[in-house]
């Protein structure tokens, strides 16, 4: 039997986890740039798959929900066939696969509803006026289409690019463009919802 501190504990020590393998994720390209010429692409490798792993069980509880659970096996898996070939292209393939996956998924939400976003949006709000449909769906296929661009410009790191480019773009731009895209969403959703008129 686990007391609730217990469980309190448990739970804060997996979300600094999370926390912590998600950055390092996130920096993968930087640290990968700077470390494959010190430690060998081989070991870099076999630590990002190790990351998406403890990811994956940490958050197995929301496995439904989370397309890691879909995309991580998925690109451990192409990592480590094309590493028996060529283990330095198979680390600066890892953003395009990433890109590559996400977009497989979110596309398989609109052929199997609801889009992926409209299922974030539930967990935050599961009374979804029927107003939210069609935006969701809409920004659903936005992101996709980041992806799609996105996965094509790291691509083009990978085969025409040096790795300070690669690693620049795919550790750093790849992820303000993110963030742009989200403020430039919000901006667009303040804009979209009615707003109360108040009256003297």
């Amino acid at each position: 039997m686990r007391y609730p501190g217990a469980m309190s504990r448990g739970m804060a020590m997996d979300n600094v986890v999370s926390g912590v393998t998600t950055l390092i994720l996130a920096l993968f390209p930087i640290v990968a740039g700077a470390g494959v010429h010190i430690i060998g692409p081989v070991p870099l490798i076999a630590g990002l798959c190790v990351l998406l792993a403890l990811q994956l069980f940490i958050r197995r509880s929301r496995a439904a929900l989370n397309p890691l659970f879909i995309v991580s096996p998925g690109v451990c898996l192409l990592l480590v066939v094309i590493a028996m070939f060529d283990s330095t292209l198979s680390v600066r393939l890892y953003p395009v696969f990433v890109n590559a996956a996400m977009t497989v998924v979110f596309s398989a939400t609109l052929v199997w509803p609801p889009p992926m976003i409209e299922r974030f949006a539930r967990l935050t709000n599961a009374d979804l006026p029927a107003s939210a449909f069609s935006y969701l769906r809409k920004l659903t296929l936005v992101w996709i289409a980041f992806f799609v661009v996105n996965g094509s410009i790291a691509l083009w790191t990978v085969v025409a690019a040096p790795w300070w480019v690669w690693a620049l773009y795919n550790g750093l731009i790849a992820y303000l463009l993110i963030g742009a895209l989200f403020v430039g969403e919000l901006c667009v959703r303040n804009r979209l919802q009615p707003h109360p008129h108040h009256t003297e």
